[in-house]
């Protein structure tokens, strides 16, 4: 048994193989949207994701026991690029991550996953592929999410078609104090630490050291404009300040989980080696 599971109410969760019954998810259901390249749901019968080669051609691929199918990845890119098409939602709600394409460049948009055929462990979201749109949403939120950035001038969360510009996380603005923007007063946590951001200078100066790490954000409250995020996107930013960075997961509850965020930040940190 594991002691520190057992004091977190988790549990043997952490001592997993990655298809038993106590995955992430089971502890703690209810997420509007799990984004992940491991299993995050034992009763999750989908797939992880769907690759884009650089000729266009798709694949569904799905999990090898705890984690991605990362040969049938390799084995389906060959020597080619992959980029994510879609990112399926192991949440249970059908919020797959998808992105617009170009269809002169069929990649242009999407995070990349394989390069030259050797799988990353990541995906990899730059100025030339970047966002993921990924569903309607108000009310009140928690979001995880691991992320290894050293982007210190780029908007991370907003509501990329509302036109009111709802933002979680500003870009970088120096000593402007307009950290977030409609979404009440959330509380910033990384590796589970409380945060005390007074700037935006702040938050990217502890974010953007390109050390792999674990952004919570609870007590979010998207009904503060009296309006929905239609939909919510991540990476992308109409006006520029687009991010460039390497996700390994992310989920995002459509209620406020603070409670619960200790022990879901432990399991998150320990698959992650965080």
């Amino acid at each position: 048994s594991c002691y520190l599971c057992y004091m977190l109410g988790l549990g043997n969760s952490l001592n997993r193989g990655g298809t038993g019954p106590n995955l992430l998810l089971d502890l703690y259901s209810g997420a509007q949207s799990a984004y992940s390249l491991r299993k995050l749901s034992s009763t999750y019968t989908g797939n992880c994701i769907r690759v884009r080669r650089d000729d266009g051609t798709t694949e569904d691929i799905g999990f090898d026991g705890a984690s991605i199918n990362s040969a049938a990845l390799e084995a389906f890119c060959g020597s080619a690029n992959g980029f994510i098409d879609i990112w399926y939602d192991q949440g249970g709600s059908g919020n797959n991550a998808t992105t617009a394409i170009d269809e002169t460049t069929a990649t242009k948009h999407l995070p990349q996953i394989v390069a030259s055929g050797s799988y990353l462990g990541y995906a990899h979201f730059s100025t030339n592929h970047k966002e993921f749109s990924m569903y309607n949403v108000s009310g009140d939120a928690t979001v995880f999410v691991v992320i290894q950035t050293d982007d210190d001038n780029a908007v991370i969360f907003d509501s990329k078609d509302s036109g009111s510009g709802y933002i979680l996380v500003w870009a970088d603005g120096s000593t402007s104090t307009g950290i977030t923007h409609l979404t009440g007063t959330p509380k910033f946590y990384i590796d589970s630490a409380l945060q005390s951001f007074s700037t935006r200078d702040s938050v990217h100066t502890a974010i953007a050291d390109d050390a792999k790490k674990l952004l919570s954000v609870t007590d979010i409250d998207f009904a503060e404009s009296g309006s929905i995020w239609t939909p919510m996107s991540f990476g992308d930013y109409d006006g520029g300040l687009d991010l460039t960075a390497k996700i390994y997961e992310m989920i995002v509850y459509n209620s406020d989980k603070s409670s619960h965020r200790v022990a879901i930040d432990a399991d998150i940190m320990n698959y992650h080696g965080i």
